[in-house]
């Protein structure tokens, strides 16, 4: 989560430069790489559409290797990193070849959440026995919104919420996007952001993502942002996690996370202090030359 508010501050910074100088529109989400390898695949025309940002979970990596090891006086060599995801995909992501360093990948290995969940039974932990505790220093704290893009819809939520912030140096009256917050295949979202009227389009599985290309072909010309997600309804239903018996299981997980939103204290990326203390002590900012280089 704390990798997703990374993401969204880059993300952001992106589609204002593209708004601004001219570039390739609408902007693709890139956080799903099932999605990236469809656009690859099958729309390579549209490959200049997709967001040049990493994933967070190569985010973090790439933070991890540069920024970490620097701070704990860690030898590269030494570093092993392993993400727990809720998506099989990302298996594969951590080992293309723009995710490695000479040689070295950024994320070492990935489990998804089902074997995770068998590596903790495999080794007799009861979690309900454990205490719980904040993440590690300097990562430790996330906002809701980056906890938000586990679901179809939340990231682009995540995204207007810190844009509008970047455009109008104020936060949103109202954080909460209810167009976004359905299970539909496909929703649309409309808001006029300072000087930018903008369209935001976020679609549920690849699957629904020809009838968005079709109409792009055509010249379709309202929509500067498109969220899309391989799996239905979103991360939470990912093909690593547990499998869900019935759609009230994955109702719940969705409504856990949006219940989380409403409670959580810190409900944008830019307001995320671990954010802005990284921004200020090694990246500078959203968009900068080490942030591109990473």
């Amino acid at each position: 989560s704390f990798a997703a508010d990374l993401y969204t501050m880059e993300l952001a910074a992106e589609l204002e430069d593209r708004l601004r100088n001219g570039g390739v529109l609408p902007l693709f989400s890139s956080d799903c790489p099932a999605w990236v390898k469809h656009v690859e695949q099958r729309f390579p025309d549209y490959i200049p559409n997709l967001s040049a940002c990493k994933s967070p979970q190569q985010m973090f990596g790439a933070i991890i290797s540069n920024y970490y090891t620097k701070m704990f006086h860690v030898k590269l060599d030494d570093l092993y990193t392993v993400s727990a995801m809720p998506c099989t995909a990302r298996k594969f992501e951590s080992k293309r070849e723009q995710m490695t360093q000479k040689g070295i990948s950024d994320v070492d290995a990935v489990l998804t959440t089902r074997e995770f969940v068998q590596f903790i039974r495999l080794n007799g932990i009861d979690t309900h026995q454990l205490e719980p505790e904040i993440a590690d220093f300097p990562f430790h704290v996330q906002s809701s919104a980056g906890k938000l893009m586990g679901v179809s819809g939340g990231l682009t939520e995540s995204l207007v919420r810190t844009f509008y912030q970047r455009i109008t140096g104020k936060d949103m009256s109202q954080p909460r996007i209810n167009e976004l917050r359905n299970i539909k295949d496909y929703k649309e979202y409309h808001i006029k952001i300072g000087e930018f009227k903008l369209g935001f389009a976020v679609v549920n599985t690849v699957k629904q993502t020809a009838r968005i290309i079709e109409e792009l072909k055509a010249g379709r010309d309202d929509i500067h942002f498109i969220e899309v997600m391989a799996c239905p309804y979103g991360c939470v239903n990912g093909g690593g996690q547990p499998f869900a018996e019935d759609m009230n299981a994955i109702k719940t997980r969705i409504k856990f996370i949006y219940d989380n939103d409403e409670k959580d204290p810190i409900k944008t990326a830019h307001k995320n202090p671990a954010i802005a203390d990284l921004y200020r002590e090694f990246l500078g900012t959203p968009g900068g030359e080490l942030s591109k280089s990473l």
